[in-house]
């Protein structure tokens, strides 16, 4: 339309998130943690999921079911018990807190 607008545009579309993808579901750790293996004993620490859709678009409600199932490295020996919590938003995220407690094999 050489440069032109047509009708009323520009025109906007929303994007509406589709059901939930484990696939394509990501985690936020906190500021200046590097990896949920960077966490010290006996000391309570958090992450967020955040739900997203096939097409990574994250979901804007929450309602989802998560649970979240954190293991050890079997080479590391050592054996974490992992006592936690996970808290739904209500925005397409979810707080995770767990409290690791470590022992040596």
């Amino acid at each position: 339309l050489d440069e032109q607008l047509a009708g009323d545009s520009p025109y906007t579309f929303p994007i509406v998130a589709k059901e939930s993808s484990s696939a394509t579901t990501t985690i936020m750790l906190p500021e200046g943690q590097t990896g949920l293996g960077s966490v010290e004993s006996g000391v309570e620490s958090n992450f967020t999921v955040v739900v997203r859709d096939i097409y990574e678009n994250q979901r804007p409600v929450g309602g989802d079911t998560v649970s979240v199932r954190l293991e050890t490295v079997p080479e590391s020996n050592v054996t974490a018990l992992l006592l936690g919590t996970v808290a739904d938003n209500g925005d397409g995220t979810y707080y995770v807190t767990y409290f690791p407690i470590m022992a040596a094999e």
